[in-house]
């Protein structure tokens, strides 16, 4: 897992527009995915998942969260309703 801190989101948007982000994560596998949605979950974390940033435009004063990028690696999942 992959975390950047203060990471300006223009950096993964197509527009190449937004602020800072409290934390970016970046899972490498599904189940790191699963794991920081529900760490976030748990600790009351507010958090906001991320695609490919197309069609995305956030604030240039950033937001006060965390970003879980999307990867390759983690395209495949599915929503359960008893899993997240």
């Amino acid at each position: 897992m992959k975390r950047m801190y203060d990471e300006p989101l223009r950096n993964h948007t197509t527009f190449k527009i937004g602020g800072p982000v409290d934390v970016l994560s970046i899972p490498e596998s599904e189940e790191e995915l699963i794991n920081e949605i529900k760490r976030c979950q748990n600790e009351g974390i507010d958090y906001r998942i991320l695609g490919n940033g197309s069609n995305l435009l956030v604030d240039h004063r950033g937001l006060d969260e965390v970003v879980i990028k999307n990867t390759e690696a983690c395209t495949k999942i599915e929503k359960e309703s008893n899993v997240v």
